[in-house]
Order: structure tokens, then C-alpha cells, then sequence
């Protein structure tokens, strides 16, 4: 039995299963087959999955960082490219490419798979370093919930801030 944390289906109509810690699962010829560490994955505990415009599929995992799966090669994102916190909660990417990243403890980091930067805007003082979720919107906006509570960054700024702190 595998704990699925989340799901995802491709083009083609593959259905992706990310497990607690029993690797990446994908439906194949009416049954699942499984991707762990031991073929390349960075960890086999998985919390994220996002397939984006040119069809990869990223991983998002608690100890392992990101990574991104195609039908040829297995791409890594860790500590290396930047991440200081492997734990990826959730990952989005916008329309023009920009990967933004979502972690536990180490807040929200944005930027491509070889450089991915901590993303720190003012936010009058609320910290948000547990980042649960990242969505990028059809309107060019990103938002993240955090333990905080919900924040969009639009053109530049933060635009709205749902938090029981107080917002300036």
C-alpha cells in the first residue's frame, strides 16, 4: 500500500501518484509501476507534483528537494541550486518559465532549475518561512499559503494578505 500525497496527469493521459515515502507512482498498461531513489530520484518521499507547459513533471519531496522527470532524463534541484531547505511542499511555475517553490522552513524560493533564489518581499514584519502551497495564476499573480496565512505577489508587490496579523 502506498500513502498517496498527491496526483497529477500528463498529456497523455498518465496518472501520477506521489507517496509518503514509497516513491512516485504512474499508471501504465492498466497497472501502477513505481519510481524510487534507487532508479534516480533524488527521495522517495514526495509532497508535490506539477506538470508544467512543456510537459515534466516536477517532484516536490521532503528530504530530497525537487526534481524534474521527463520522458528522457531525471533533473535535481537541491541544496546546490540554491534550495537551503529540501522539504518542497509545492512548486508552480508562471507563464513566462519562473519556477516558484514552496518549502517547509525555508519559506518560498523562485527562479529555474539550476538557480533558485530565496524570494523575501516586504511584508511589514510577518515571517512565512512554512510555505504549504504555491499557485500561479491565469492573471500573471502568485500566491502562497503559508502558516501565516494566504499572500499574492502581483506586478511587483504584495497585493493581498489574509493573516491574523496585522497588515499594514
Amino acid at each position: 500500500w502506498a500513502y498517496v500525497t498527491c496526483l497529477a496527469e500528463d498529456a497523455d493521459g498518465t496518472v501520477w501518484a506521489g507517496s509518503l515515502d514509497n516513491g512516485l507512482y504512474y499508471f501504465d498498461d492498466d497497472r501502477f509501476r513505481v519510481v524510487r531513489a534507487s532508479d534516480g530520484l533524488s527521495a522517495d518521499d514526495i509532497r508535490s507534483l506539477l506538470l508544467d507547459r512543456e510537459s515534466n513533471l516536477w517532484v516536490g519531496t521532503r528530504t530530497g528537494g525537487l526534481n524534474r522527470l521527463n520522458r528522457r532524463k531525471l533533473l535535481h534541484a537541491g541544496v546546490a541550486q540554491g534550495l537551503t531547505n529540501d522539504y518542497t511542499r509545492s512548486v508552480a511555475q508562471t507563464a513566462d518559465g519562473t519556477l516558484w517553490v514552496g518549502t517547509t522552513g525555508g519559506g518560498i524560493y523562485r527562479g529555474t532549475p539550476e538557480a533558485l533564489l530565496p524570494f523575501r518581499p516586504d511584508t511589514g514584519g510577518i515571517i512565512y518561512a512554512h510555505v504549504e502551497s504555491v499557485l500561479a495564476a491565469r492573471d500573471g499573480s502568485v500566491w502562497w499559503g503559508a502558516a501565516v496565512g494566504l499572500l499574492r505577489w502581483q506586478d511587483g508587490r504584495l497585493t493581498h494578505c489574509i493573516t491574523n496579523e496585522p497588515w499594514i
